[in-house]
């Protein structure tokens, strides 16, 4: 198999890559990514998949503003809100008692070029031993996802502790790299 059909990135990040997530994982989820791209029916439980359909986030923004809707709804997404939810473990391990997890989950940050900022915004106070980031962080399923790193970037840029991301099927592998670029703080990805 002619794995390079399969790269826009370029042969150092694949080698990284490689040996973080093993040669055959690597080639498994590049070919699924690949036949999966553009498929707007077929595969999953699901016979349609209007997610991968090309047009369907103009066809809910122009809905949501034919019903002016769309401006609450950008308003609203801005407004991020914090939980503390406590976990008490039995027979926890004395180094983790009081050790704080900050999640950040589904971030989407390629809908709303403000979205970086507002996060940035919310989690600037908090205080916490490590950061979780778990997908989808772009909306798309398909095509360019230079806003979504660029967005990802800025906001581990402010993340003061150890960041570990999650891929979910928003998410191409090619992406992974972005917390090692930005942070230097071994991003790890399970994809």
């Amino acid at each position: 198999m002619d794995i390079g059909k399969y790269l826009l990135m370029d042969k150092g990040s694949h080698e990284v890559l490689e040996k973080r997530v093993g040669r055959l994982h690597l080639r498994q989820r590049l070919g699924i990514e690949t036949d999966r791209e553009a498929k707007v029916f077929g595969q999953g439980i699901n016979f349609f998949h209007p997610e991968n359909w090309y047009s369907m986030h103009s066809v809910i923004r122009n809905t949501l503003r034919i019903l002016q809707l769309h401006g609450r709804g950008k308003k609203n997404a801005l407004k991020i809100e914090t939980n503390h939810n406590n976990i008490y473990i039995k027979n926890l391990a004395g180094e983790f008692e009081g050790f704080r997890i900050l999640h950040i989950s589904d971030l989407h940050i390629d809908m709303n070029p403000e979205m970086p900022d507002a996060l940035i915004r919310s989690i600037g106070s908090l205080d916490y031993d490590l950061c979780v980031m778990t997908g989808d962080f772009r909306a798309r399923t398909t095509g360019a996802y230079e806003s979504t790193l660029t967005g990802m970037a800025q906001v581990c840029a402010h993340i003061s502790k150890p960041i570990y991301g999650v891929l979910h099927c928003h998410q191409l592998m090619e992406t992974v790299n972005y917390g090692q670029q930005y942070t230097q703080r071994g991003t790890e990805a399970r994809g």
